[in-house]
């Protein structure tokens, strides 16, 4: 006779390609991008990559990161005891596992919407007409909180902005969106 024992704890699934997808379909419908403007399909790391200043197109990078890793806007919705909208202290072990699993994803077209272009472009690669380029989004341990990050760039323009969701009966709601960045 076995006896199994297993943690009493539930491990939370790390979000796959297809609840990446669809999290950044409804931030395209919500943020009401521009559908004349190419999306790319490769994903960025959140943490892993910092674009340098391209001289010849003047091009900056975004602001940088904390020493966290974090976009300097991220504390806007962090957790604690009274407010539990986001992110909390137990989340940020989760959180490293999704940036560590995470890391070449491309968005699964026939998940998005159709009236929109998509290319895949190597990351931060912008040769031909303006791109938004899309960061792998983060969730929160009870998935019911995601902040996905996108910049729009294009040679000597761009914008980065960071739309915070929240699951709302069973669906995607935005319930906060900021620039981060204006070249």
């Amino acid at each position: 006779m076995f006896i199994v024992l297993e943690s009493c704890e539930h491990r939370q699934v790390i979000p796959d390609k297809e609840e990446i997808t669809k999290i950044i379909a409804e931030t395209i419908k919500q943020d009401s991008l521009d559908n004349k403007i190419f999306i790319n399909l490769n994903l960025v790391n959140r943490y892993s990559y910092q674009p340098d200043s391209d001289r010849m197109l003047r091009n900056f990078p975004p602001p940088p990161r904390n020493e966290k890793g974090e976009p300097f806007l991220f504390y806007y919705f962090k957790s604690d005891k009274e407010n539990l909208l986001g992110l909390n202290q137990l989340d940020s072990t989760f959180v490293l596992e999704q940036i560590a699993i995470n890391k070449d994803i491309s968005l699964v077209l026939k998940l998005l919407p159709n009236n929109y272009k998509y290319k895949k472009n190597p990351v931060f690669k912008y040769k031909d007409a303006k791109m938004y380029q899309f960061l792998i989004p983060i969730f929160n341990k009870k998935n019911d909180f995601a902040i996905v990050e996108y910049e729009s760039v294009c040679p000597g323009c761009g914008y980065g902005r960071i739309v915070y969701l929240k699951k709302i009966k069973g669906k995607w709601i935005k319930v906060d969106t900021f620039h981060t960045w204006q070249s």
